[in-house]
């Protein structure tokens, strides 16, 4: 059986037009950085952050531009802009936290 962790959800304003949505658990020195694919959300993850959390990592999931709660733009949907607003996020928004 798996042990209960607190999740904690968020918003990040990583651009002018969008906030990304995304999922944190667990206080540990190392960070576990989890990305969904298509059509998924941080939801695909649910089941893993608790074994990651058991194991010492810090976990974040987001759900990057256009999936979950996250804001859907009407561009910006190739790799190199996603991988900026995750780039955004974790060192703008979760660095410190």
């Amino acid at each position: 059986m798996q042990e209960q962790v607190d999740l904690t959800h968020g918003m990040a304003d990583v651009e002018p037009q969008l906030r990304l949505h995304y999922v944190t658990a667990g206080e540990g020195k190392r960070i576990a950085v989890l990305l969904h694919g298509f059509p998924q959300t941080w939801w695909q993850w649910h089941r893993v952050i608790p074994d990651l959390v058991a194991a010492g990592f810090r976990v974040v999931a987001p759900d990057y531009r256009g999936a979950g709660h996250s804001w859907r733009p009407h561009g910006g949907y190739d790799k190199r802009t996603m991988a900026a607003d995750l780039h955004v996020l974790l060192r703008q928004h979760l660095q410190s936290a």
